[in-house]
Parts: C-alpha cells; structure tokens; sequence
C-alpha cells in the first residue's frame, strides 16, 4: 500500500535538511573546508547538486527548488522589515560619524559594483558572440552581475520574469551565477583575508582562529539566540513569530495580486519579480502599525535574525542543488567566462575602492568583497575573520547601508531593461554607468574617497 497523500513536496524540503546536515557534519570534520571556512549550507548545496543531477530520488522533485528559493528570498525580506534596524544608543559623536560614514560608503559601492559589473559581463558577452559567432542573449551577462552582487533570490527572480518574455532558462542560469559567486566569495576572500592579517592591515588583533570558527560548532558556552515574548501556555513565541513572518507574506501575496491585475504584462512581471521588497515594506508597515499601538515589544528581534538565518540557510541550498545541468549546459561558455571575468573584476573594485576609505579600510573592503559575491552573511563571515569581536563599526554599517536600497531600487529595476521593456541596450548600459559616476561623485563629496591607506 503507498503512501496516503503525496508526500514529494515534503520530501523534497526535507531532502535539504539532510544536506545541510551533512555540511555541518563535513565542515566539523573536513581540514579543507575549515581552511576555506565554507559554511554548511554550501558544501551540503553542492552535494546536492551533483547527487540531483545524477541520479534520481524518489519523491524528491528538483524543479520546487526554484519556487522555493522564490519564497525563502521573500520571507528573508519579510523577516528584516518586522525586525526593524534597532537603534545604536550611548555611541559617542566620532562613532556614529563612522557609522554614517560608512555605511554611505557600503551601500553606494554595492551599487556601483554592481552597475559596473554589468557593463564588464556586457562587454564579455559581446566578445563571446562576436568571436564565436554565437547569438547568446545581450544581457545573460546581468544575470551574472546580479548573481554576484544580490545573490540568489534577486536573481532568480530576475530570470523568472525573463523566462516569461521568451528568454527560455534564464533562471536556471541566474542560479548558476549565484552559486559560482559563493564559491569565488570563498575561494579568494579567504586567501585575501589570510594575505591582509599577515600584512597586519586590519585595526584590532584577532589571534588564530579558534576551534568554534573552525569547526562551525560552539563549545561550552553557547549563546542565546531569541527571547521568548508570549507565554507558552498560551502560544509558543517561535511559533507565534512564525505566524507573523506567513501572515505578513499572506497579505503581500493578495496585495501584489490586486495590483497586478491593473497592470500591463511587463509593470505586473516586474512587481512579481519584486515580492521580496514588497514584503519587506508590508513587514515594516506591520512593525510600525505594532509600535503606534505600543504592540511592538511582541516582536523579538533576536528571534527574527533566527528566521532571517533559517530562510537564507535554506535559500543556498535551494540555489546550488536546483541547478539542473542539462538546462544550463547550452550557457556553459558565457556562464564560465562571465564569472571568471567577474571574480577578477570584484577583487580589483574591492581592492582598488576598499583602500582608499579613511577608517576601517580593510575591514570594509574584506565586507565588500563577500558581499559583492555573495550575500550580506558571507561578507560578516569574511568580516569576523579579520574582526572576530566586531570591534569596527563595519558590522553595523552594512545593515544601515540598506536605506540605500530604497533610493537607488530603480538599478535592480533597470536590469530588465533590455529583456522585459524594450528600452534597447544603449539606454540601458547608459543609466548603468550614469549611476556609477553618479555615486563615485557623491563619494568624493562626502570625503569617503581618499589617498591609499593599505
């Protein structure tokens, strides 16, 4: 007798869970993914991708991955607009001129480096067709960019929306950039932190790294990670954040479903593709609604940085074990020879932009670098290997840098330029690289560019 109801969607989540399970047994054990401190939901990803690409599970469907890797880029947004940015109290004057300085700096170079990797991945695109007579698509190479700079949620997003304007697998090639991104954040931020501690260019000392950082597991004390803010006679508090995370999503799926049905094809698909930001407004609509009603202690911040974790976690597996093979076999050229030419291209920007900030100037370009290749969480990763109590300010400054994302949205906009509203690659390259000596002016002005100081 067979199962009583279908159980492959359940399989097929739970089929990550032991893959991450068995990243965090590798990394424990494994001297070489200690070296690189690759994280657990990396190496159980690529696992998972070679073993879906390979053979087959039964009950386990690789297609889901991307819908869920959809909906886990939105609840981390979801998460981060109900946890609000908290406040920094009792800093004194100098610091908090760091903080904002800083975190000018970090948002306008994430977004210059990701206007000015879309240019590179245009040219090497362009060279590939050229060279090889080949008729890739203009723009696969912001894909590539995206992959890099947003990582894989935006990315597949993107390549969603593509794909339902005749650019067949774009998300499949989106989550292929993702995932190569991780990789290159690892495999030259480790070597590039490794190189500026023996220079001894970063601003507190840090030791060796001890057995946690290695290992990936704490020993003997271990610290708290949320406070429980309802009774649990009454609801489990976990359980009740939960509730708030799905309930906020309910309400931005019905939102962005009214909205959409009064917009032409390409507005509609954009803001399909753009359910994260969405969320993430409603979520702070929700959190200031709370806090008028002096409601808003119920939601425990710590806690929603679990969740945050918990959906990121669970997006990089869904990005590198949905990648299906076959599909992106066709792109291998551009995908390789985009992210080769991108890896080079980010070292060169971090480096170039990272020792010219006064301050903190390794500790940001090391942050830059990770998260300019792979998310926010593998920059701070890179960031404690140089600042293992975070110290610097530079902890704090990539998350106030996220204001810069609500003025400067109509970059991510702009990537569907060329694919979904026709503006023709000449406009769409031209509000790139306006963009970028836009803000490299801005830079200057507010004094964050100066003499090399590394």
């Amino acid at each position: 007798m067979g199962a009583f109801f279908d159980m492959s969607v359940l399989a097929t989540f739970a089929f990550l869970a032991v893959l991450l399970l068995i990243g965090v047994f590798l990394r424990a054990k494994v001297k070489f993914f200690q070296s690189f401190l690759v994280p657990a939901c990396i190496i159980g990803g690529i696992i998972g991708a070679v073993v879906m690409n390979t053979v087959t599970i039964p009950g386990v469907n690789q297609k889901l991955y991307e819908q869920f890797a959809y909906h886990f880029f939105a609840f981390s947004f979801i998460c981060l607009g109900l946890r609000g940015t908290g406040c920094i109290e009792n800093e004194c004057e100098d610091t908090m001129k760091e903080l904002v300085k800083g975190s000018i700096w970090q948002g306008f170079m994430f977004y210059m480096s990701m206007c000015s990797q879309v240019l590179v991945a245009t040219a090497v695109i362009f060279l590939i067709n050229f060279i090889f007579n080949e008729d890739f698509l203009a723009c696969m190479g912001f894909l590539g960019a995206q992959g890099f700079t947003a990582g894989p949620g935006a990315t597949l997003s993107t390549g969603l929306l593509w794909e339902k304007f005749g650019h067949a697998n774009m998300g499949q090639v989106g989550l292929a950039f993702a995932g190569i991104g991780f990789l290159v954040s690892f495999v030259i931020g480790v070597p590039l932190v490794r190189w500026g501690l023996r220079k001894k260019l970063n601003t507190f000392p840090v030791g060796n790294f001890d057995k946690e950082m290695l290992t990936g597991i704490h020993q003997g004390e271990y610290p708290v990670g949320m406070r429980q803010v309802t009774t649990t006679a009454n609801v489990d508090s976990l359980a009740f954040h939960i509730a708030l995370v799905l309930g906020t999503w309910v309400i931005t799926y019905y939102l962005v479903d009214f909205i959409t049905v009064y917009c032409s094809k390409s507005i509609a698909g954009t803001i399909w593709g753009n359910l994260f930001f969405v969320g993430m407004i409603v979520g702070m609509g929700i959190r200031f609604i709370l806090k008028k009603c002096n409601a808003v202690h119920m939601i425990d911040s710590d806690t929603m940085n679990r969740l945050t974790g918990w959906s990121v976690e669970f997006l990089l597996l869904c990005t590198l074990a949905g990648v299906q093979f076959a599909m992106v076999a066709e792109f291998w050229l551009p995908i390789l020879l985009v992210s080769v030419a991108l890896a080079a291209y980010a070292l060169f920007f971090c480096l170039f932009f990272g020792r010219r900030v006064p301050g903190y100037s390794f500790e940001r370009t090391v942050m830059l670098f990770g998260t300019v290749t792979g998310t926010i969480p593998t920059g701070l990763l890179l960031l404690r290997m140089v600042d293992n109590e975070f110290k610097s300010t530079v902890s704090v400054e990539i998350a106030l840098s996220n204001f810069n994302f609500c003025f400067l949205f109509y970059v991510n906009l702009s990537l569907h330029g060329y694919a979904v509203y026709g503006w023709g690659m000449p406009i769409t390259l031209a509000i790139f690289s306006a963009t970028f000596v836009g803000l490299l002016i801005l830079l200057k002005l507010f004094k964050t560019i100066g003499p090399k100081q590394y």
